[in-house]
């Protein structure tokens, strides 16, 4: 057992390990350094951020040990708790910011939403691959879509509209990978268009919409909606190239920059670690993306390269949408970033979705590049 599991370990993918290793690192700094300027019990958001990586990183490797085949049998099982999951919190949860999308178990919180994203990705790989042969693409795309909305509109009503578009950016690009024809697409953006205007409608609460606002025209509310936005833009654009120094950034040790720790942990790392820091971010983002996708299409198994890719997916949308909020080029939808953002839940499950790509890696990628 002990030789097998070294021998895993010897033939994982160290370029998208290390990179991954990396982003904790400066997640671990950043969150120190917010912790600084904060009264000591504050201190604990670092500590339970050290736990949430061990936990993580522990979960990882138990998923690259044991594979993750044994999965698309139970897909519809499990799709159907990540439904139960998502309908309950929204009678039971805890609500933070407005939005109901927490349990609290013995003090313990998770966001059922993360686990159901890893769900979709298991039920979405399955359904395509196993429905080739039984369905036409239009009867695919009308059930998946049915499947992914479901699960979009139960988010949607906490809501966590970031969240939401995570899950529609899966399922619709997932599928421009697998082959959308021209009509089928114009179809969904036709649906867009008007799943837009309701979720605009219903599910939106007024501070999110005065966010899209304040996104149209930055000057409208600059110290209210709009007050986030501009000092994480004041708080990169005084970094430099340099930065000012761990625990000497002015925005982020005087208490300016909100949501230091989650949504703008960007602008935390642009002020106190300058372009260096923020360019070794990216930089080692287009690494995993770039290790994600070799790994996605090197592999011959369906099944397998459709996880990756959707796993591929979700990173990029939330590292897109996360920059661009720290930048004022998206509105503020509370994606956080990726390895970097303080979060249990959110970083145990994404380090669960590198153990599935490494899982894939040695399984049947690795000696073929």
């Amino acid at each position: 057992m002990l030789r097998k599991i070294f021998w895993q370990l010897r033939f994982l993918d160290w370029y998208l390990l290390g990179s991954i290793f990396i982003l904790l690192t400066l997640s671990g700094v950043s969150i120190f350094s917010v912790a600084l300027s904060q009264p000591q019990t504050h201190m604990v958001f670092f500590q339970k951020q050290l736990i949430f990586i061990a936990l993580g990183v522990l979960a990882m490797l138990v998923t690259v040990f044991i594979g993750f085949d044994w999965v698309e049998q139970y897909s519809m099982y499990l799709y159907a708790a990540a439904v139960i999951l998502l309908l309950g919190v929204l009678f039971f949860g805890v609500t933070r910011g407005g939005t109901t999308g927490w349990y609290d178990i013995f003090g313990l919180t998770f966001q059922p939403v993360e686990i159901a994203k890893l769900i979709l990705v298991f039920w979405l790989a399955h359904l395509i691959t196993r429905g080739m042969n039984k369905y036409s693409n239009l009867q695919l795309i009308a059930l998946s879509g049915a499947g992914a909305f479901i699960l979009f509109l139960l988010v949607a009503l906490q809501p966590d509209f970031g969240s939401a578009v995570i899950i529609f950016l899966l399922w619709w690009i997932l599928w421009l990978i697998v082959g959308m024809g021209r009509w089928h697409f114009l179809v969904v953006l036709a649906c867009l268009v008007v799943g837009g205007a309701l979720v605009w409608t219903f599910a939106l609460n007024d501070i999110q919409r005065q966010r899209v606002f304040t996104f149209a025209n930055p000057t409208v509310d600059v110290y209210g909606a709009g007050y986030n936005v501009r000092q994480a833009k004041i708080a990169i654009g005084a970094g430099g190239l340099l930065g000012r120094g761990v625990g000497f950034g002015t925005q982020t040790q005087l208490k300016f920059l909100p949501a230091a720790q989650t949504d703008f942990i960007f602008a935390v790392i642009a002020e106190e670690l300058g372009l260096l820091g923020t360019g070794l971010v990216v930089l080692c983002f287009g690494v995993i993306f770039l290790r994600l996708y070799i790994i996605a299409t090197k592999t011959n198994n369906d099944y397998y390269s459709l996880v990756v890719f959707g796993i591929l997916i979700i990173f990029f949308s939330q590292f897109f949408i996360n920059i661009g909020m720290n930048l004022g080029l998206l509105p503020v939808t509370g994606i956080p970033l990726p390895f970097v953002s303080a979060g249990g839940s959110f970083l145990i499950v994404s380090l669960v979705f590198i153990g599935l790509a490494e899982s894939v890696f040695i399984r049947s990628v690795k000696y073929k590049i």
